[in-house]
């Protein structure tokens, strides 16, 4: 087994003393990169996201170029669904084969073989820890049930969610059904990771906001927390859950599972860790400031800092994906400052 050369993100994420506050950025093997784009000139993303050597070199850019603490694997929360039977390209946003149709429940779905259907996840997997050599840790991930759900019933694009709010409203049973059917093959999604050696690992549930906070605490979250309890990780493997956009739901976040909680830029971190003080939390500076000056960057860097306070644990990030207008400089900008005025906070 390598020994990570900087272990300082999990160690953040544990709630842990850390040296300096550590950071990886949500997108950050993406568009901002030039390397990237010059990878995608011969590669399209499910080629990036399934040729094992091109994900390595994709996922390990933003070590290379920006410093951060961890890498995240290169891919897409829509990935699991060819192997249930809905086949997903992106031009450059996702397109679905077909949507699901709720009078059809989940037997309409195949049913994945992770051991056959995901062998190019374990292969990318292990080709990225071989590139990274130990430098940083490598970060997992899956969409949350609830989020992959609107994806599967929507399509891409919707505003509103009619479908699946009147799925929800209409036929709650029916509903918690496809959220807990969709639970079960999430975690076989990430246990192909943990299996493969990823060292934490995070749930986006993008889309949660539009649920009110009642229904988050019935549905989303229970889902949520079945992908949790039906992965076999090791103890302190950490894992991140993160929902843009429901603040209203903090309190119930909090308590889904993970060992650490993501914080949007609309959320108040301060607030967030005053109400749990022992709470290692990941977040929040707006990505809107990295298309700023240097000292509204050193501005926004310094306030998150101030907010997550000293104890409890606290991993930067943006408070969403790395907007693809941000200038590369800013990046790297934003990277240092993190480094430098989070040196010796925990």
């Amino acid at each position: 087994m390598i020994t990570l050369q900087n272990d300082s993100l999990l160690r953040a994420a544990r709630g842990e003393p850390v040296e300096r506050t550590p950071l990886w950025i949500m997108r950050q093997a993406g568009r901002v990169l030039p390397e990237y784009l010059k990878v995608r000139e011969k590669y399209s993303f499910l080629d990036v996201a399934q040729i094992p050597e091109v994900c390595a070199e994709v996922t390990v850019q933003p070590i290379d170029r920006l410093g951060v603490d961890g890498a995240i694997l290169f891919s897409d929360i829509l990935m699991p669904l060819p192997a249930l039977g809905i086949d997903v390209d992106f031009k450059p946003g996702p397109v679905l084969s077909r949507t699901h149709d709720p009078a059809d429940g989940v037997g309409a779905f195949r049913r994945p073989d992770p051991a056959t259907d995901w062998t190019f996840l374990r292969e990318c997997v292990e080709a990225t820890l071989a590139k990274l050599d130990g430098r940083v840790p490598l970060i997992g991930f899956a969409g949350a049930p609830f989020t992959v759900a609107t994806y599967i019933l929507e399509g891409p694009g919707s505003k509103q969610h009619a479908t699946t709010r009147r799925f929800l409203h209409s036929d709650p049973d029916g509903f918690r059904e496809l959220l807990f059917f969709l639970a079960d093959r999430l975690a076989e999604w990430l246990q192909v990771q943990i299996d493969a050696g990823v060292a934490a690992f995070q749930l986006f549930d993008s889309w949660a906001g539009v649920l009110s906070p009642a229904d988050q605490a019935a549905l989303s979250l229970p889902a949520a927390r079945r992908v949790l309890e039906k992965v076999n990780a090791p103890d302190d493997l950490p894992t991140i859950y993160f929902a843009p956009g429901a603040g209203g739901a903090i309190a119930a976040q909090a308590e889904v599972g993970t060992t650490v909680l993501g914080l949007d830029w609309r959320t108040d971190m301060a607030q967030v860790r005053a109400a749990f003080p022992d709470k290692p939390l990941q977040g929040n500076l707006d990505p809107g400031v990295l298309l700023g000056t240097p000292d509204a960057i050193r501005r926004g860097v310094r306030a998150v800092l101030d907010a997550a306070g000293t104890t409890g644990g606290h991993v930067f990030n943006l408070g969403h994906g790395i907007l693809p207008e941000t200038p590369v400089e800013n990046a790297e900008l934003f990277v240092k400052l993190v480094h430098e005025l989070g040196e010796k906070r925990s």
